[in-house]
């Protein structure tokens, strides 16, 4: 929209390939990725220049580059903490680390049983994803209600045909290994 009104615009990636999150966190069933190089390309053929591998640790380096103004759009490449003991065992894996993981390539296993703690969107791609990799079952806990639920109703109910299942007013409070599996303790 800037470069509609005239202005020079570039854009900094950090990461080598344009995109950000959904390339990277969104499952290829939710987006192809087709679609979203279109709408890069389509970005820059309006005129936005886009430099990828490029970090930038200050906006002040851009205003002293030359740039009038910066906005910051960081992203949510860093997953989000529960703060439960046990949530840093080996196969307790963030929800945005297995879908950048998937989308990218990598062939995870994740074993037959999933517990998926949390009610945004991206807890209903990874238990989908879980699902899509071999797990038999999905649960997914989350500390409200469905109605309370941040992830959309579409997303929700894509999740149930699947065969993924709910439990509400669930707040997990520990993690513990048990033999070879995990228990999560609510």
């Amino acid at each position: 929209y800037l470069v509609r009104l005239g202005h020079s615009v570039t854009v900094y990636e950090a990461l080598e390939q344009p995109g950000g999150m959904m390339l990277l966190g969104i499952p290829e069933y939710r987006l192809p990725r087709r679609l979203v190089e279109a709408e890069i390309q389509r970005i820059e053929n309006a005129g936005v220049r886009i430099v990828t591998g490029r970090r930038i640790s200050s906006p002040v380096e851009l205003f002293r580059s030359g740039h009038d103004a910066v906005f910051v759009a960081s992203g949510a490449h860093r997953p989000v903490g529960l703060n439960l003991p046990g949530e840093h065992l080996p196969n307790v894996i963030p929800a945005v680390g297995l879908l950048r993981e998937v989308r990218s390539g990598s062939r995870m296993s994740i074993g037959e049983v999933v517990a998926v703690i949390g009610g945004g969107n991206s807890a209903i791609e990874a238990g989908r994803t879980a699902l899509r990799l071999g797990a038999r079952s999905v649960t997914v806990y989350y500390r409200r209600n469905q109605a309370e639920m941040p992830a959309t109703r579409e997303a929700y109910m894509e999740a149930v045909d699947e065969g993924i299942r709910f439990r509400f007013r669930r707040m997990p409070v520990r993690i513990e290994p048990h033999g070879d599996r995990l228990a999560l303790l609510h």
